[in-house]
């Protein structure tokens, strides 16, 4: 399933270390604090484990995960200098790296 992520966390560290879980589960950084990709269902609820340990200590925090279809991920409206590749990102394109 695919899902965007979305966080609004004060503390710096935190903050950083929420990324870092997102970016090692293979998420991609859609902006600062907005993140897409595929999760399996164990990689879902082992993000979510780490993200609350995380956060247990700070009262201000919010983490969105949404679930999207594949419809909604085509039609997705994107404006940015640094566009995120959605064929890749979906499955549609294959990069070998010899």
């Amino acid at each position: 399933m695919m899902y965007l992520v979305a966080y609004d966390i004060e503390t710096d560290s935190i903050r950083n270390k929420v990324a870092k879980i997102l970016l090692k589960a293979g998420l991609e950084r859609a902006q600062y604090s907005v993140f897409i990709g595929p999760l399996t269902d164990s990689a879902f609820g082992d993000i979510q484990e780490k993200i609350l340990y995380l956060t247990k200590e700070d009262p201000s925090y919010s983490v969105l995960f949404l679930p999207l279809h594949v419809d909604m991920i085509r039609s997705i409206a994107e404006i940015s200098s640094n566009p995120i590749d959605w064929e890749y990102l979906t499955g549609q394109k294959i990069i070998m790296i010899f």
